[in-house]
């Protein structure tokens, strides 16, 4: 299976479904939450961390034995579990109701796989190796943050004012991709 078709989706206000409890599990979920998900969690034992954003109504969090009916109404499902088989019925239920789905560290039983992620202000870069090496990944995306995402913080903060204002004055959607390319080309330049 090849994950070549890289998209950024928006899970905000999106029902997505954790079935798992441990650490795996909570990064998913922060991850989600910063995104705006509405997340249930699913799961036999969970972190402190979970039971924490439990308390906190910031999750719906069921501590029990994963059940099928967990997954109605879910957008995208995230597989945590330490337990193959159940992951493969996870997977194979979500594939019924036609849901994304991502079996953790299991690229064969997954609609989508997790990249690297930097983020720095506008900018949202992710890294991916196809499922090959995430290890990998990992290791390029602490490069780029140390040695190429710095140098174009400024310029980003610059170019998105200076293409709100284009957007407000220049009335052809020609002449202004004309414009903004130009402004890139030239901040580029500069770096």
């Amino acid at each position: 299976m090849s994950f070549n078709y890289p998209v950024f989706l928006s899970v905000e206000k999106k029902k997505c479904v954790v079935i798992g409890g441990g650490n795996v599990a909570t990064r998913k979920i922060a991850a989600l939450l910063a995104c705006g998900a509405e997340v249930t969690v699913a799961a036999k034992k969970v972190t402190q961390k979970i039971r924490r954003w439990s308390a906190k109504k910031k999750i719906q969090c069921f501590i029990r034995e994963f059940r099928p009916s967990d997954l109605k109404g879910a957008w995208l499902v995230i597989a945590a579990t330490n337990d193959p088989e159940l992951n493969e019925k996870i997977f194979k239920e979500s594939q019924k109701r036609r849901q994304w789905v991502n079996v953790v560290d299991k690229p064969p039983l997954c609609q989508l796989i997790y990249p690297s992620v930097i983020r720095k202000g506008a900018l949202t870069m992710a890294i991916s190796t196809n499922g090959a090496s995430p290890a990998m990944a990992k290791a390029i995306r602490k490069d780029l943050e140390k040695n190429f995402i710095p140098k174009y913080e400024q310029p980003l903060k610059k170019i998105a004012r200076q293409r709100r204002q284009v957007l407000k004055t220049v009335g052809s959607v020609e002449k202004r991709r004309q414009i903004l390319n130009q402004l890139a080309q030239g901040l580029l330049k500069g770096i």
